[in-house]
């Protein structure tokens, strides 16, 4: 995502590389303006999938609409292998993710 169009944004979704790998990194709230932003400027299904290492620890707000995204970017990831990874995730996405029953869809480490 472009952090020119994000700036005012309380939240971002970026995608880094972390050692060759690629890893997206939350920052803030994690909610349907950041989501839109980022679907209206990430390629769907474009040459890189969503990586199947998400940094979660930046996040303060995540509502229904950023968990949702995080499942259907994810889904590929969890066709072809295991869970994607969901690293040091703050309580307030742990809850969300409780409340949702989404637990499965990720494998949670600290």
């Amino acid at each position: 995502m472009d952090p020119a169009r994000s700036e005012d944004l309380p939240g971002g979704i970026d995608i880094v590389d972390e050692g060759g790998m690629p890893v997206a990194r939350l920052r803030g709230d994690i909610d349907s303006f950041v989501v839109a932003e980022y679907d209206q400027h990430a390629p769907e299904g474009g040459p890189a999938p969503f990586p199947a290492v998400i940094d979660a620890a930046g996040v303060t707000f995540l509502d229904c609409r950023g968990l949702s995204f995080l499942i259907r970017r994810t889904g590929d990831a969890r066709r072809s292998g295991p869970p994607p990874l969901l690293r040091r995730p703050p309580r307030i996405v742990r809850r969300v993710i409780d409340l949702a029953g989404a637990g499965d869809f990720f494998t949670v480490i600290a």
